[in-house]
């Protein structure tokens, strides 16, 4: 069972991934393609990474440090999720914010363990920032109730997936390092963060069927 969670953080995105392609109408829609860059950045650098571990354990009989792929996945993902919060006009800019984070996260890495070390305080500020974004998202939904069908809106569900995992994943990160360094067996406690990966990849495959009943709908008329 430990196997198969310590792999969960790249086999879910893989389905995923797979299931946007077998839908590739959803992707014309410049929210989705953000969104599925967001997948191809989790595929990639978490298989990197679980790739990485693999061999060093079998060739070396020792993990090997992996962390770099952790620091790019952060910053990557963010930008792409922050494009996608522009696209929905959640925000107006998001190369500034960009800039700023991007500037937080290295001033992190200095002040905090360096480089191969994972960055708690960088991720806890891209999770808050998403969860302070996906609360503008559902106050701009209380503004407009005319918007009473949001259930089936497909941003509805891919910003609710992205608050379920950040609400959730926020005390992992913001304890990580803390906990790395004075308890054993903290990699445990990353497993439960690709759990919630693969519920956030369940809610964007949700997303996906939502946007292709609404391309029926539409295509009917």
């Amino acid at each position: 069972m430990r196997n198969v969670l310590s792999y969960l953080d790249a086999f879910a995105p893989l389905l995923t991934f797979i299931f946007f392609l077998r839908n590739k109408e959803a992707l014309k829609e410049k929210t989705f393609r953000y969104i599925f860059l967001f997948l191809i950045v989790q595929l990639l650098y978490n298989s990197m990474a679980t790739g990485i571990a693999l061999i060093m354990k079998y060739y070396f009989h020792e993990m090997g440090n992996n962390i770099i792929f952790f620091h790019l996945n952060c910053l990557i993902s963010f930008y792409a999720i922050l494009c996608y919060f522009k696209e929905v006009k959640v925000i107006k800019t998001r190369l500034l914010i960009f800039v700023l984070f991007v500037m937080m996260y290295v001033w992190c890495l200095i002040i905090g363990d360096g480089i191969f070390r994972f960055n708690s305080i960088g991720y806890s500020l891209a999770s808050l920032s998403v969860i302070i974004l996906c609360f503008k998202y559902y106050y701009f939904l209380l503004q407009n109730p005319q918007l009473d069908n949001f259930f089936y809106s497909p941003n509805f569900w891919i910003i609710t997936g992205l608050l379920t995992y950040n609400v959730c994943n926020f005390i992992i990160f913001i304890t990580f390092s803390y906990l790395a360094k004075n308890t054993p067996h903290t990699g445990d406690l990353w497993l439960f963060h690709n759990v919630l990966l693969a519920i956030l990849c369940m809610y964007l495959i949700k997303a996906v069927i939502c946007k292709k009943k609404e391309l029926m709908l539409f295509s009917s008329l």
